[in-house]
């Protein structure tokens, strides 16, 4: 009998939503119709582009910035995910909206976007690891049994519509939209976040923005994490570099990938370049 009782409270616990789940859903429930959201694929750069825009945020309320530590960063651009959003809110930002962290189009839906797209092959060899690496169990048993290739090609599907989705969106609404593009990020980052200052309604100039892609650098963030969370460095900060996944996957796969892939990174690419144009 007990045996029994103990299977039954198994199957209890399985049915009831995970407090994961009820935080989220509750954090829908408080999104606000003038929210921004900073919204990506999973290992788009979604972290590194929060880091960038809190900086910017902070400087534009006259706040000196530096490497700016996860708990710092987050009352700035909470995310849907982690953070509550009825009391994540520093009392310094005195903007009239907040720039919320999501991968899920539905948190979008008449909202003003910052989207952030990268490579394929870069983004789902990222995720693999960042997976297998995670100190929670729940996300390692989803690469368990699955090669870093297996992976990636199974959840190429995922990626191609999530960018699909963007490109969609932006055709309806292009005014409703700011488009990051990760590659185009690391090699410039003071051009694109002139336009998202803009976006934002950020009254900053170049010196800002070359202050926050200093500050935030990749460079900087894991030296920080080495000396305050070691932990995290293993799972959340790997190489930070473009092209990385050539390192990760055989060539086949790299190949095969940009082949599904290039059309739509192009037509993405195309869209975050119009954004970038002066208007």
């Amino acid at each position: 009998m007990q045996t029994l009782a103990r299977i039954g409270d198994r199957v209890r616990n399985l049915a009831r939503p995970s407090q994961f789940v009820r935080s989220v859903t509750q954090n829908r429930a408080n999104l606000r119709d003038n929210d921004v959201i900073l919204l990506s694929y999973p290992r788009s750069g979604n972290s590194w582009t929060r880091h960038l825009i809190a900086d910017m945020m902070l400087q534009h309320h006259g706040v000196s910035t530096s490497t700016l530590h996860e708990n710092e960063f987050e009352r700035w651009v909470p995310s849907i995910y982690k953070n509550n959003l009825r009391v994540t809110r520093d009392p310094k930002n005195c903007l009239p909206y907040r720039v919320v962290k999501s991968h899920e189009w539905k948190d979008a839906d008449n909202r003003k976007t910052i989207y952030i797209f990268r490579k394929a092959s870069d983004v789902l060899s990222s995720q693999y690891y960042f997976l297998r690496n995670h100190p929670q169990t729940s996300n390692v048993e989803k690469v368990s049994g699955f090669s870093v290739d297996e992976f990636c090609l199974q959840n190429l599907p995922r990626w191609i519509d999530h960018v699909r989705r963007a490109i969609g969106a932006c055709d309806r609404q292009p005014r409703s939209i700011a488009w990051v593009c990760y590659e185009e990020l690391d090699r410039n980052a003071t051009s694109i976040l002139s336009r998202i200052a803009i976006f934002l309604n950020l009254n900053l100039d170049r010196i800002n923005f070359q202050k926050a892609a200093d500050n935030q650098s990749f460079k900087n963030r894991k030296k920080l994490l080495k000396q305050r969370d070691l932990k995290q460095l293993r799972y959340n900060l790997r190489r930070g570099k473009t092209g990385s996944s050539r390192q990760d996957l055989s060539p086949e796969s790299v190949d095969w990938i940009s082949r599904q892939t290039q059309e739509i990174y192009d037509r993405a690419l195309d869209c975050s370049r119009d954004f970038l144009k002066p208007r």
